[in-house]
């Protein structure tokens, strides 16, 4: 069971390139920034015991 707040970022890593940085959101929620603190959801069914927690990144 995941406890507590955790903090993503994201990068995109073109081979033969250096990283570029990707903007992040929790889900269809608020504006896209550097970096994202979220919690684990409870699973959504009874035949799961799987939390998720599900994020959004798209190039700057």
């Amino acid at each position: 069971m995941p406890i507590g707040r955790y903090k993503a970022t994201a990068r995109w890593i073109p081979e033969g390139h250096a990283p570029v940085p990707m903007l992040i959101r929790i889900n269809y929620t608020g504006k896209y920034a550097e970096s994202v603190e979220f919690e684990f959801d409870k699973p959504r069914g009874a035949s799961t015991s799987n939390y998720l927690s599900e994020l959004e990144v798209k190039a700057p």
